[in-house]
C-alpha cells in the first residue's frame, strides 16, 4: 500500500468528519448524531484494515513508507477526539 493511498484515506476522512462536526456544530441539529455515528462506525473499520494492511507491510519489508503511512492514518484519531470534546463541552 502507498503512502499517496494512506493520504488519501487519512484526507477523505477528515473531510467528511470535518463537515459533520461543523454542520452539527452550526445546526445543533441531533438528527445528524445518528449520521456521525454510523460514520464513526465505517471510518474506525475501514482505517483499521487500513492500519493492519500497513502495519504487516511495515513488519514484512521494515519499510519507511509503511511507517510513515501508519502515522497519517493515525493522525485522525486526536482529530476526532477533539471534535468530540468540543462538541461535548461547549455545544449547547
Amino acid at each position: 500500500m502507498k503512502q499517496k493511498t494512506a493520504i488519501r484515506t487519512a484526507g477523505t476522512f477528515f473531510g467528511i468528519g470535518t463537515v459533520l462536526f461543523l454542520f452539527e456544530l452550526f445546526t445543533k441539529s441531533h438528527e445528524l448524531l445518528f449520521i456521525g455515528f454510523v460514520f464513526i462506525v465505517i471510518a474506525v473499520i475501514f482505517n483499521s484494515i487500513t492500519f493492519l494492511v500497513l502495519l504487516i507491510e511495515l513488519i514484512r519489508k521494515d519499510s519507511l513508507e509503511a511507517f510513515f503511512s501508519i502515522c497519517i492514518i493515525c493522525s485522525n484519531i486526536p482529530i476526532a477526539m477533539g471534535y468530540y470534546y468540543l462538541l461535548t463541552h461547549f455545544n449547547h
